[in-house]
């Protein structure tokens, strides 16, 4: 997304590495990075905000459909930051895909709780980061 709405948001997601140099710099203290690890080698440095490194499109893929990355990473958001309900969410993609493309909606719900899996892994005390 070439257009930012928020000049310096609280939580980011950035799917590639032209995001990451353009986006990372910008997050607020205390704030949430979401990186997409599968695409995007950079690691950041600052020590101010949460970094989370989801494999959004290799997880995407093994799910049967790398298009999906997107739902990914935004499952992981969602057990990272609960902005909105699961329900909501899902209920979201029901309205957005049954009519244009109901075959997605099986893997998207699939790719969703696959990023809620891997930011609660992720989370986890003792758990080394898979960065």
């Amino acid at each position: 997304i070439g257009a930012l709405v928020v000049s310096r948001p609280t939580v980011a997601i950035v799917m590639n590495e032209p995001s990451m140099a353009r986006f990372e710099p910008r997050v607020r203290a205390d704030g949430l990075l979401l990186v997409n690890k599968s695409l995007v080698e950079a690691i950041s440095q600052r020590k101010d905000i949460q970094t989370l490194y989801v494999p959004a499109t290799d997880i995407a893929a093994g799910l049967g459909n790398k298009d999906v990355a997107n739902v990914v990473i935004t499952g992981a958001l969602l057990a990272s930051r609960p902005v909105v309900t699961l329900e909501s969410l899902r209920g979201a993609l029901r309205k957005a895909l049954q009519k244009s493309h109901p075959e997605l909606l099986e893997i998207d719900e699939r790719a969703i709780e696959a990023g809620m899996e891997h930011a609660s892994k992720e989370a986890r005390p003792g758990v080394a980061p898979s960065c």
